[in-house]
């Protein structure tokens, strides 16, 4: 039955080349169910949600897609756009109130809802109307094939005798804690800062800009990093986060998003509940001092062992398809 399916993952955004963690989400699950056997493909093409081939349509975060067919709708929340607004302060922000009812209608219309971690609003608000529902979550094991090369300016850029922590975001960002982030700066000495692309960044002469580098390429610099900082105001479930702690390297990051529902044991992550800069700045130094490099290959295995694989996540979605299908069965 599986192996019949037909899955179309639909979106205005170029899921198959866009380097955003809604894009790298979408190409995951693409992925697995193909290892399943199940055929999935990807478009932007409106008259793709007329088409009857399909047997689901899979729209993701503030995309709206009126589905036309019979085939089942499958709505993936990434983050809730309010909550958003709320953590940051962006109550002037017109686009905020636009993307959130783009949402809410994608609830209204879904057959299903899938989502990143338990606390998102519209999540709560699918399981309180009664509508199909399961947390799916997010993946570590992003990477396929084999880990590229980085470029000879990220190569010449690195300085082995200091350790380097890696900020992955723009630095006008204050969603993502770009603003804390240059104030760590002022306070940890003698630390190397790679930022990713560095955009924002231009004025920072201690901070290295590596330039647009794919997710592969991210990743590949984990292996020569100490550690990353994640100090944002709100997340949904950040891949980032999830990857950095798969490769056994350090991370700060703020008490948001998925971070708090992460598995008892994990390795690696040290949690500052207010972001001071301070506080993240000792918290460099106690990473530093408790994960020497030689320690990285088991907490990475321990990490892996806990945290959830692009297959459980498919699973889950699929499983959930499954019991929709069933439900539609006179």
């Amino acid at each position: 039955m599986l192996k019949r399916l037909k899955w179309l993952q639909w979106s205005k955004s170029n899921l198959e080349k866009d380097l955003g963690g809604v894009e790298e989400h979408a190409r995951c699950v693409a992925r697995e169910l193909r290892r399943l056997g199940i055929e999935a493909h990807f478009s932007s093409d409106p008259a793709e949600l007329r088409n009857s081939k399909w047997d689901v349509i899979h729209t993701h975060g503030g995309t709206v897609a009126a589905v036309k067919t019979g085939a089942i709708h499958v709505h993936t929340l990434h983050g809730a756009t309010l909550g958003r607004m709320a953590a940051c302060g962006e109550w002037l922000w017109p686009g905020g109130y636009l993307a959130a009812a783009r949402e809410f209608y994608a609830v209204l219309r879904a057959d299903l809802i899938l989502s990143v971690h338990p606390k998102l609003s519209l999540y709560r608000f699918s399981q309180k109307i009664g509508k199909p529902s399961a947390l799916c979550g997010n993946g570590w094991d992003s990477g396929d094939g084999p880990t590229p090369e980085l470029p000879e300016s990220v190569r010449e850029g690195l300085d082995a005798t200091r350790p380097l922590w890696l900020y992955v975001g723009r630095g006008d960002d204050t969603v993502k804690g770009a603003d804390r982030v240059r104030e760590t700066l002022r306070q940890a000495k003698n630390l190397q800062l790679m930022a990713v692309p560095g955009t924002g960044f231009e004025s920072e002469a201690d901070v290295f800009k590596t330039g647009r580098l794919s997710a592969s390429e991210v990743r590949c610099l984990f292996e020569r990093a100490d550690g990353l900082l994640a100090p944002s105001r709100y997340e949904g479930n950040s891949l980032v986060v999830l990857e950095a702690l798969a490769a056994g390297i350090s991370v700060i990051s703020t008490s948001v998003g998925a971070a708090p529902f992460f598995p008892v044991g994990i390795l690696g992550l040290q949690v500052v509940p207010s972001a001071e800069p301070r506080e993240i700045a000792a918290a460099i130094l106690a990473g530093d001092r408790a994960n020497p490099r030689i320690e990285r290959a088991r907490r990475a295995s321990v990490n892996r062992s806990l945290l959830p694989t692009w297959g459980s996540v498919v699973s889950i979605a699929v499983d959930a398809v499954e019991r929709v299908r069933k439900s539609r069965l006179p």
